[in-house]
């Protein structure tokens, strides 16, 4: 997915990025790479892209790009033509192989088609919701804004406000620079395009 040329600013630490082929070009494994050992593989990517960690006190999901290359020992040509079989693969069991970009570094994942963020509280949801319509047209997302649009209109106290915006930072929906309020990798993750503008046209109407 590339970046949009209107949002850049807002996207520029973590985005999903596209470093697979075109998926309508052929793949080609490696002629010494038999079925047995494509199915081992892919069961191995399945449990490497479905982790979770902390890392420096947020939660990093999939494998870094580094890693599957020591793990797989292939070069990068050779992994990027696996990922794209494996994307392939996936897809026939209503998943996504997504890549993001976080660390200086990118890491795969794998999402479902039919997710749903299942931790996030409802002064949370509401919360990373104005967040996503506000800077997806546009606005400066600080504190004071999300307290004039959540708080002031009594839809969430201050306390809940604060501890929304505490949980997502830790669960890596967002982070904070220069006192406003950016996507983290994992609202870009969970949250399509397309998504993001379900969102924006729900505020607008609010």
């Amino acid at each position: 997915m590339s970046r949009e040329d209107n949002a850049n600013d807002q996207h520029e630490h973590y985005e999903i990025v596209s470093n697979l082929n075109n998926e309508d070009s052929i793949s080609v494994l490696p002629g010494s790479i038999s079925d047995e050992e494509k199915r081992a593989l892919f069961k191995e990517l399945t449990v490497l892209l479905t982790r979770s960690w902390e890392h420096n006190g947020k939660r990093i999901y999939g494998c870094s790009e580094e890693e599957l290359l020591l793990i797989t020992q292939f070069d990068r040509g050779t992994l990027l033509d696996i990922l794209n079989e494996y994307k392939k693969f996936v897809e026939v069991l209503g998943l996504e192989l997504v890549t993001y970009e976080a660390n200086n570094d990118f890491y795969y994942c794998l999402r479902s088609f039919y997710y749903a963020p299942p931790e996030l509280s409802e002064p949370e949801l509401m919360t990373l919701g104005v967040i996503i319509a506000l800077t997806e047209i546009e606005q400066d997302v600080t504190t004071q804004l999300l307290r004039e649009k959540l708080v002031v209109t009594k839809r969430l106290t201050n306390y809940q406000l604060e501890e929304a915006l505490r949980r997502l930072v830790k669960l890596g929906y967002i982070i904070s620079k220069k006192r406003k309020w950016y996507y983290n990798y994992r609202t870009i993750i969970e949250f399509e395009k397309e998504e993001r503008r379900k969102i924006t046209e729900i505020y607008e109407k609010l």
